[in-house]
């Protein structure tokens, strides 16, 4: 019972201090493509532990992508290799450059 009320106050005062966010504060933002086009969609992704901005990707058309700027440039890695649909990515813990 204790924890009922608890939970109830909780999302009480979540609520009347939360932020009233109006239309004119994101009117202005668009969507935009991040990532390089793949006609498609990504099979497995994996960020890279202590770099926030490197991630890759395997796409399900084949082949895999590394980017070092949060998504705003990538890089094929494998583009001379004939490929699969990637459908498992790991980086390794001793070296961020071994997948």
């Amino acid at each position: 019972m204790i924890k009922t009320i608890l939970s109830i106050l909780i999302i009480l005062y979540s609520i009347s201090y939360s932020q009233n966010i109006s239309e004119k504060d994101y009117k202005g933002m668009t969507w935009r493509q991040l990532g390089p086009y793949r006609a498609g969609w990504a099979t497995m992704s994996a960020g890279v532990k202590g770099s926030l901005n490197t991630f890759y990707f395997g796409s399900a058309g084949g082949g895999l992508w590394k980017t070092t700027d949060a998504g705003r440039t990538w890089q094929a890695l494998m583009q001379h290799q004939e490929s699969s649909s990637i459908g498992a990515l790991a980086v390794a813990p001793s070296n961020s450059n071994i997948l």
